[in-house]
Order: structure tokens, then C-alpha cells, then sequence
């Protein structure tokens, strides 16, 4: 069994900054990944056939977790890869992913030049330490006219939180994603990242959110809030979380909660 310090050295050497701790809360982390993946799943269909990609052509997820788009795109097509630095999702994602998956450095893709139609991620450039790098690496493996599709990648600066009690859960947020490493507002970013590293056709937007009065705590909704306070509880000392979850659960019950984080997506081509 390899401990924590061997996961954080690893990640320091393939420059990826993703929570240190994850392998311990497998689980938990899949259940949130899931519950995004749901949110985020008319984009992905938007993307695909927005981009005109067939299922017989090569598909790559960087960073894909445990495997919870991959288990999707399986759907799609049947010559989809799946790469991650972390071993224990990567296990995990093997027990219900019926693709081929790699440990793997987005930073040096163990793949030659030109393997793939199309290489996408999901909430993932916000651990990357480097973008640029990580882009210029995505788009040597990618065919001539290939696409890139960045399902989601959030900005926790434009985070608005309702009533005003839970407005600090943005700045604990960003306070949190960067004690462990990750760029908060990356979502902002990505369209000129990929402008810098020479990508074409570049096409981005906000995906949509939308709720309805008064809000129950469905199994959805709890894992969100179970997660914005694991995350808080680990990046950030001296607040209680669970105060935080009271007035949450106050609200939707009494129909004035509002949550919106602005949350990018973006496809360019080679």
C-alpha cells in the first residue's frame, strides 16, 4: 500500500497539484464526481456533435478520475482512453470503466504525436500547475484539424452564495483551492491558454444553472454541500462548516438559497 508522501511527491513531480489526501476518500470524491458529471451532461452532448466527432474516431479524457465520463462515453464510442496521476482513482475507475487506462503525466503524454480525433477533461486544468504546458502536450497528441473539449472548469472569484450569511463560502473557497495548489478562477483562463498555444477555432461559454423554489436537499444537492464543506474544513482553519450547512438547509427550505458558480467550457481545434 503506498502512503500519503508517495502521492504527494508524485504529484509534485507530473505537476499536478490535486489534494493529496484524495486516495483516502475515494468514495466521496466518485459520488462528487458524479453529481458534476450530471450537471454537466448536456454540455457534453452539445460539444459532440457541435464539433461533428463520429464514434469510430480516438478519443483521450485527461485527468479522468474515477471514471465516471469515461463510463459514459463508453456509449459514445468504444476507442476512448483514460489517464490520471492518481493511482487509487485510477483502480477505482477499473471496476465499472471497461476502457484502457494509464498513469499518466498530462505534462508528457506517454502517446506519439498525432494519436488522437479528439482529447477532452472535466473539471480538470484547475489542478494543473501548468496549462500551457499541459495544452502544448495535448495538442501534439492530437490529429491534424483534432478537437479539444474542456467540459468544465469553474471560477470561484464570481461565485455568488444567498443569503447573505453564506456569501463567505466564496472566499473560503478560493482560500482553500489555493492552499492545496489549484487556480481558483481558472475557468477565466482557459480561452487564452489555448489562444497562446496556437489553438484554432477557439469557442467557449458559461454553463447555464436554473433552480426552483423551495429547494429540497435531493441526494444531489447534499453531496455539493457535503463537499464545499470537506474542502473548507481542510483548506481553511478556524471556521465551523456545519454552521454554514444549517443556514444552507435553512434556506432551500424556506426558498431563498441561491448557489451559482460560473463554470466554463470551451472546444478548439489543431
Amino acid at each position: 500500500m503506498f502512503g500519503a508522501t508517495f502521492f504527494q511527491k508524485i504529484g509534485q513531480i507530473f505537476g499536478i497539484s490535486k489534494l493529496n489526501n484524495m486516495f483516502e476518500d475515494i468514495p466521496r470524491r466518485h459520488a462528487q464526481f458524479q453529481a458534476q458529471a450530471l450537471w454537466t451532461k448536456s454540455i457534453r452532448a452539445y460539444l459532440f456533435n457541435q464539433c461533428g466527432l463520429s464514434p469510430e474516431q480516438q478519443y483521450l479524457e485527461v485527468g479522468c478520475g474515477t471514471g465516471v465520463i469515461l463510463k459514459e462515453w463508453e456509449h459514445v464510442s468504444s476507442t476512448v482512453t483514460g489517464i490520471d496521476i492518481d493511482f487509487p482513482s485510477l483502480r477505482y475507475a477499473s471496476t465499472h470503466a471497461d476502457c484502457p487506462l494509464s498513469a499518466a503525466n498530462v505534462l508528457e503524454l506517454p502517446f506519439t504525436k498525432s494519436s488522437f480525433d479528439c482529447i477532452f477533461s472535466h473539471f480538470f486544468f484547475l489542478w494543473v500547475k501548468n496549462p500551457l504546458q499541459a495544452l502544448e502536450e495535448i495538442k501534439r497528441c492530437l490529429k491534424p484539424g483534432g478537437w479539444i473539449l474542456i467540459f468544465a472548469e469553474p471560477d470561484y472569484d464570481g461565485r455568488i452564495d444567498y443569503p447573505e450569511e453564506l456569501s463567505i463560502i466564496r472566499q473560503l473557497q478560493i482560500k482553500s483551492l489555493q492552499n492545496i495548489g489549484a487556480d481558483p478562477i481558472i475557468g477565466r483562463k482557459m480561452g487564452s491558454y489555448l489562444n497562446q498555444t496556437g489553438f484554432t477555432n477557439i469557442s467557449g461559454g458559461i454553463i447555464g444553472s436554473e433552480w426552483h423554489e423551495p429547494q429540497s436537499i435531493d441526494e444531489i444537492q447534499s453531496v455539493d454541500i457535503q463537499n464545499i464543506i470537506y474542502d473548507i474544513s481542510i483548506g481553511v482553519d478556524g471556521i465551523d462548516p456545519n454552521n454554514l450547512l444549517q443556514v444552507d438547509q435553512q434556506a432551500r427550505h424556506d426558498g431563498s438559497r441561491i448557489t451559482f458558480v460560473p463554470t466554463f467550457f470551451y472546444s478548439a481545434q489543431k
